[in-house]
């Protein structure tokens, strides 16, 4: 009997090992992209394809909360102080695009989250 407990605790002592080492933690570091000197990320080429093509099917007109399409974006993005020069990577669009587990996760590509928040960093410029 005192055998069957002790097997029985090696193999709980053994089991409990291998699940805590089993974990494995990835960090995934932040996509930066790199905008030449002189060069700034059009808002109107490359932002709003974004919007277009991934947003305004509830942010259109009349829909949730800003307004996206490519006659209202600009606008109503300051209108509703959702962009943040002066901390980019704390401006609310942002924020929504890259909040794990919130209502707009996976809607949008690392690549074009990195674009979004280069063009804010840029200063959010209406070109």
């Amino acid at each position: 009997m005192k055998t069957k407990k002790m097997l029985f605790a090696l193999l709980i002592g053994i089991s409990s090992l291998l699940i805590i080492t089993s974990c494995e933690y990835e960090i995934i570091e932040p996509l930066k992209i790199v905008i030449p000197p002189g060069d700034s990320v059009s808002f109107s080429l490359k932002i709003i394809p974004i919007f277009t093509d991934k947003c305004v099917t509830c942010h259109g007109t009349g829909h949730f909360a800003v307004d996206l399409t490519e006659a209202n974006a600009y606008t109503d993005l300051f209108a509703k102080n959702m962009i943040d020069t002066a901390d980019a990577a704390s401006s609310v669009l942002y924020v929504k695009l890259i909040e794990v587990g919130g209502t707009h996760e996976g809607r949008s590509t690392p690549s074009e989250q990195a674009l979004i928040l280069a063009w804010i960093e840029d200063g959010a410029k209406n070109n």
